[in-house]
C-alpha cells in the first residue's frame, strides 16, 4: 500500500535544473529557507453531516479569527487565513472534520553527482521521434490509433497555445495563479504537453498520442511554486471537462489530507491519475504518486537503466522514459529536459490512447493494461514497478477485447484503500458550460480571479 506521514504538502516541479525562487507567490506565500505560510492559509474540511451553506461555514471561519478566501468543494472544504488560535477554535467545532495547513510547491534542484549523460536511441537528425516516444513503441502504436478524440487535463504551468506543434491541441483551461491568463511562464507546462500530444507534421517533435486533446489546469506562475489548494482546485477544474486522465508532474514529499480527498473523489468518479514518482533519487514516492489511486512513474534512461534521480520503493507503478527528453517549450522551441516530470506524461499518453481504442473501460482495467502490458527490464518492482509502459502492447491488448469482471467506473481497481474522512455534502453549484459539449463545476473565488480559458 502506498502511505506516508503527514505534514504540509510542499509541492515540487518533477523536472531536474530548476532553480529556487524567492518572491513572494501571488497566493501570498514567500519561498523562504522555513517555508512557512506568509499568510497562515488552512484548509477547513468540513464533516459529512455538515448542513451549513457557504455564508454559515464563511461566518465560522469569521467568528474564529479567520478570513475566508475559497470554498473547495470537491473536498467539502473551504480555504482561509487563520493563524494558529484561530485553527485550535475551529479544530474543536461539531461541525468540522480538521483544519489542514495550505502547502507550497517548489522546485527540484539537481542532486550533487547526479548523471549529466545519457545515451538517446540513435535516430535520424530529420526525425520528430524522440528516443523515448520510440522506445516505448509509440509509433507502431499509431497503426491501431493516435488517439483522436482522447482528452488529457494537465495541472502544471500553462502552455504555449501558439506553438507550432501544438496547434489545435488545446482545448480550453483554467488559471490558479492570479496572473489572468494561462501562458507558461516556467516552460514545465508545454514540455509535458508536447510530450502528450505534439502533432506529427514532419517537423520538430511527435508526442506519444499525437492526436489527443489537452485541457490545462494553470498552477504553477513563474516562481515554480503552488499552494495544495491550488492543485486541489486544479483536479476540480479537470473533472469538469470531460478529460478521463489527468497528468501530474509535480510532487511533495508530505502528504496532506485535503490534497488525498481530492484525489479520492476524483478516482472514484472514474478519472485515471498519474503522478511523477520524484527527483530526489531516495526509496518512497512523492505525493500525490504515493496515494494508491494514482498511477506512480518513475524514469529510465537510454540505457534501459533505472535513473539515477528517479524516486524508487514501495508503490511505484511503471517507468518511462525521463533522461534528455526533447519537447516543447514556449516560444516555438524544443529543449531536452530531464526529470520524472517527462516520465509521467508519456504514461497519461498511453492510458489516452487506451481510452480512445476503448472507451468503455473503467480506470481501473486502464491501470491493468497499463501495468501487464509493461515491458519487464528485469529489476525488482521497487526501481522498475511493471516495467517500462509499452505503447504498441497496451493498444494491442485494448484493441483485442480486453475485459474484467464488470465493475463500475467509480470502483478502480486499487493495491490498497484508504479510509474516506470527510466526503462530499452536497454542496456543488450548477455546471457552467465551457467549449463544445465540455462542462465544469462553477468555481467560486472570494479573493482569487480565476479565469477560465477556451481555445
Amino acid at each position: 500500500m502506498k502511505t506516508g506521514g503527514k505534514g504540509m504538502g510542499f509541492f515540487t516541479l518533477g523536472v531536474v535544473g530548476l532553480v529556487a525562487w524567492s518572491i513572494q507567490s501571488p497566493w501570498g506565500w514567500a519561498a523562504d529557507d522555513s517555508w512557512e505560510p506568509v499568510n497562515q492559509r488552512k484548509i477547513v474540511l468540513f464533516k459529512h453531516s455538515c448542513k451549513l451553506d457557504t455564508e454559515g461555514r464563511e461566518d465560522l471561519i469569521h467568528e474564529a479569527g479567520g478570513e475566508p478566501v475559497m470554498e473547495l468543494r470537491l473536498i467539502n472544504g473551504m480555504l482561509g487565513r487563520i493563524s494558529s488560535e484561530a485553527a485550535a477554535r475551529l479544530q474543536g467545532h461539531p461541525q468540522i472534520e480538521e483544519v489542514i495547513d495550505d502547502g507550497l510547491v517548489r522546485p527540484i534542484v539537481p542532486l550533487p553527482g547526479a548523471k549529466k549523460l545519457f545515451r538517446p536511441m540513435k535516430l535520424d537528425e530529420d526525425s520528430e521521434i524522440d528516443w523515448g516516444v520510440a522506445r516505448i513503441e509509440a509509433p507502431e502504436a499509431w497503426k491501431i490509433s493516435q488517439g483522436q478524440g482522447a482528452a488529457v487535463c494537465i495541472i502544471d504551468s500553462g502552455i504555449d497555445r501558439g506553438h507550432p506543434d501544438l496547434a489545435g491541441v488545446y482545448q480550453g483551461g483554467m488559471d490558479f495563479t492570479g496572473s489572468g491568463d494561462l501562458e507558461d511562464e516556467l516552460g514545465h507546462g508545454t514540455h509535458v504537453s508536447g510530450i502528450i500530444a505534439a502533432r506529427v507534421n514532419g517537423r520538430g517533435v511527435a508526442g506519444v498520442a499525437p492526436r489527443a486533446r489537452l485541457f490545462h489546469a494553470k498552477v504553477f506562475s513563474a516562481e515554480g511554486g503552488a499552494p495544495d489548494s491550488a492543485v486541489i482546485s486544479g483536479i476540480e477544474y479537470c473533472m469538469g471537462t470531460g478529460a478521463r486522465v489527468i497528468n501530474m508532474s509535480l510532487g511533495s514529499p508530505d502528504d496532506n489530507e485535503a490534497l488525498y480527498q481530492a484525489v479520492r473523489q476524483a478516482a472514484r468518479a472514474g478519472i485515471i491519475l498519474v503522478a511523477a514518482s520524484g527527483n530526489d533519487g531516495k526509496d518512497e514516492m512523492d505525493y500525490p504518486a504515493a496515494y494508491d489511486e494514482v498511477i506512480a512513474v518513475g524514469a529510465s534512461d537510454g540505457y534501459d537503466s533505472v535513473a539515477d534521480f528517479s524516486n524508487t520503493g514501495e508503490g511505484l507503478d511503471l517507468i518511462a522514459p525521463g533522461a534528455e527528453i526533447f519537447s516543447t517549450v514556449p516560444g516555438g522551441g524544443y529543449e531536452r529536459y530531464s526529470g520524472t516530470s517527462m516520465s509521467a506524461p508519456m504514461v497519461s499518453a498511453v492510458a489516452a490512447l487506451i481510452l480512445n481504442v476503448n472507451p468503455s473501460l473503467a480506470a481501473g482495467q486502464v491501470r491493468r493494461i497499463l501495468l501487464e502490458s509493461a515491458e519487464n527490464l528485469g529489476y525488482d518492482a521497487g526501481a522498475q514497478g511493471a516495467g517500462l509502459v509499452n505503447a504498441r502492447a497496451a493498444m494491442e491488448a485494448a484493441s483485442s477485447g480486453f475485459s474484467l469482471v464488470s465493475q463500475s467506473r467509480s470502483t478502480p481497481v486499487l493495491s490498497g484503500m484508504r479510509t474516506w474522512a470527510a466526503a462530499l455534502s452536497g454542496i456543488v453549484g450548477d455546471a457552467t458550460p465551457i467549449n463544445a459539449g465540455i462542462e465544469k463545476p462553477a468555481l467560486r473565488s472570494m479573493a482569487l480571479g480565476f479565469r477560465l480559458f477556451g481555445n
